[in-house]
């Protein structure tokens, strides 16, 4: 397995490739850092970043259900919310993923999208245990 490492301002990934070339992504958010960026307290990008993950979570059935049931325009609707609010954190690896499942939806394409729900999920874990590290921290 090939790793990388990419560091994006405050938030760092980790990304590993496997011999068939899938990619599995650790995000370690740097809520400390991303506050001061935004100029936010700690705690309030923490209780962003809930909203954030639960709602994705739902808009990830969303996405699952949509592509279940052939609806197409539910699936880019709900990629599409995930994609702006992940670049509003700037967690830019979820967002091209939720960018892939919504140009596939949008044009009809093969919606082939397990990886790219796995992505947005792996990070999504990343970013809940960023959020317990921050709320340790700050106890």
């Amino acid at each position: 397995m090939e790793a990388h490492s990419i560091d994006h301002g405050h938030t760092a990934l980790g990304q590993q490739t496997d011999s068939s070339g899938i990619h599995s992504v650790e995000a370690k958010l740097e809520v400390e850092t991303l506050a001061a960026s935004i100029g936010l307290p700690p705690e309030t990008i923490v209780e962003l970043l809930r909203m954030f993950v639960s709602t994705t979570w739902i808009d990830l059935g969303c996405i699952r259900n949509g592509i279940h049931t052939g609806n197409l325009q539910q699936v880019a609707a709900a990629a599409h919310s995930i994609k702006g609010a992940a670049l509003s954190f700037e967690l830019h690896d979820i967002a091209s993923a939720a960018r892939q499942i919504e140009m596939s939806a949008h044009n009809a394409a093969p919606l082939d999208s397990d990886e790219a729900i796995d992505h947005i999920s792996l990070g999504l874990l990343a970013i809940e245990r960023s959020i317990d590290t921050a709320l340790r921290s700050q106890s």
